[in-house]
């Protein structure tokens, strides 16, 4: 995906007449080390990395919960308190 980002800035970039978009300078960084450290780092352990999805799936569910609520503020589940088009 970042390689496609950063070809669509320059294409844009050229579309734009701005000169020398070939050389757009670098300006991500990742920064994420989940998933990514298993690569022998004495650190991250199979505990670690089972702490860390649960501590995920814990936030996603939370998020989706929290959504879900708003949700069924806006909507009625009796007929009579909202008409049916």
């Amino acid at each position: 995906e970042v390689p496609r980002l950063v070809n669509t800035l320059e294409d844009r970039l050229e579309e734009g007449g701005k000169q020398g978009a070939s050389e757009l300078a670098s300006f991500l960084r990742m920064g994420s080390w989940i998933g990514g450290d298993r690569d022998g780092n004495p650190f991250v352990t199979a505990d670690v990395m089972r702490g860390t999805l649960r501590l995920q799936s814990s936030r996603v569910m939370q998020f989706y919960l929290e959504e879900l609520h708003v949700l069924g503020s806006e909507l009625s589940i009796a007929a009579h308190l909202a008409d049916i088009s």
